[in-house]
């Protein structure tokens, strides 16, 4: 079976396989570079991919994982996130032709990086398992709320339970991302922030610093920065961003409208230059 795979790939248009099998390991597989992701994910997306995925299921008796990577620098760390679901048995065939295509479509989509397709292993992990990697969150969004992840999802509806989407690498993890199934984008997160952290650095740089310092209660500067913080960190922590945070809730939503996020930008950014003039004016 692993002979008729690879001669499947090398007989499509910039692909070559080479044979990884170690069958001393129990373990066997077929590595296959492109020049171009553009062929190889035709080739995920053809009849000959998905009849490959069936056979080997059957063949080898566990549904095989699939690996891409572009193989190429990415300018900042890249963001993830981590899709699992139960699949249904009686689906396992149909299933695995569905998962070569939607490895094609992912392959192509912008900013994608790298994923992982783990299916169950027993005593291991009951879920199937992607991770994806993607250059911005921004993007890694996109690529989730798509019309073409959409109709994919579609072909197999009924046949996945319990999904569930888990976001790593955020920078504001925490705070934002339990808000909806898809995390904000990274800068509406920065903005939320700044929306509940200027205000309160100004106030307790203005008041409390003062008290704890020279002028009140004597203690040394570094001391009084300490404790300034200590109390900003708290209110920031347990208060005033998560209030922020819900205020914008459909601002923050990553399926926002443009008109929304226009308004939600002008409006954040409205109330951080009143405090800043405010600042300047009173202070």
């Amino acid at each position: 079976m692993c002979d008729q795979l690879a001669e499947s790939i090398d007989g499509h248009h910039g692909l070559r396989s080479q044979d990884t099998t170690e069958t001393d390991l129990g373990e066997y597989g077929i590595m296959v570079e492109a020049d171009d992701p553009n062929d190889l994910s035709a080739w995920l997306l053809s009849d000959a991919a998905d009849a490959a995925m069936r056979q080997l299921t059957v063949i080898l008796g566990d549904p095989p994982g699939l690996t891409l990577d572009h193989w190429r620098p990415v300018s900042a760390r890249p963001v993830s996130a981590v899709v699992t679901h139960r699949l249904d048995p009686k689906a396992l065939s149909r299933f695995m032709g569905w998962q070569a295509s939607i490895a094609g479509t992912e392959l192509v989509a912008a900013g994608f990086v790298s994923a992982e397709h783990h299916p169950p292993r027993a005593g291991i992990q009951e879920d199937w398992t992607i991770v994806l990697r993607f250059e911005t969150s921004e993007l890694l969004q996109k690529w989730l709320a798509s019309p073409e992840r959409q109709t994919l999802l579609a072909e197999v509806q009924g046949s996945m339970e319990d999904v569930k989407i888990h976001h790593l690498g955020s920078s504001w993890v925490g705070w934002f991302d339990q808000q909806s199934e898809l995390a904000p984008p990274s800068w509406k997160q920065a903005m939320a922030v700044l929306v509940a952290l200027y205000p309160t650095v100004v106030i307790l740089s203005a008041h409390l610093s003062p008290r704890l310092g020279s002028d009140g209660l004597g203690w040394a500067n570094w001391s009084a920065i300490l404790g300034s913080v200590l109390v900003s960190t708290v209110l920031l922590n347990w208060f005033l961003i998560p209030l922020a945070s819900k205020l914008l809730t459909s601002w923050l939503d990553p399926r926002a409208t443009t008109r929304t996020t226009m308004y939600g930008l002008a409006a954040t950014s409205g109330f951080v230059g009143a405090c800043a003039v405010s600042t300047a004016l009173l202070w």
